[in-house]
């Protein structure tokens, strides 16, 4: 179990976007969350260490994610509050990262760029998701 940054920095699904020995690393912070807690802050993004979250609207559970995945895209790029809410499904331990860093990091540096591929790249395939189920 993952618990510190260095252990993220070990890892290599945070140390291909987050980390680069030739730029500063993105402001952030490890936050663990017990099961049942509520997680999402419309100005925080995450990225799930540990553990799984189970995104809800209507208090029904429409999704998952788990290790390795962003919780909060929809609010980093749509900049508006997002009207589902996300419940830790277990302990869960999450990498939380402001939205402000985010978007300094996306316009000061490469690395900002590959993060934002990431995210983005996630982004289309939950579309994708969704469109082949409807």
């Amino acid at each position: 179990m993952m618990k510190t940054k260095e252990d993220l920095f070990d890892n290599q699904i945070f140390q291909e976007y987050l980390f680069n020995p030739l730029t500063n690393p993105v402001k952030s912070e490890v936050r663990t969350f017990l099961s049942g807690e509520c997680i999402t802050e419309d100005d925080e993004l995450y990225i799930i260490i540990n553990g799984k979250i189970a995104e809800q609207q209507n208090s029904k559970d429409i999704r998952y994610y788990e290790q390795g995945d962003f919780v909060g895209m929809d609010c980093l790029v749509y900049y508006k509050p997002d009207p589902k809410i996300c419940i830790a499904d277990g302990d869960t331990i999450v990498y939380v990262i402001k939205k402000l860093d985010v978007m300094h990091k996306l316009e000061s540096e490469t690395v900002g760029i590959q993060l934002a591929i990431k995210i983005l790249g996630q982004h289309i395939h939950l579309l994708q998701n969704k469109l082949t189920k409807d």
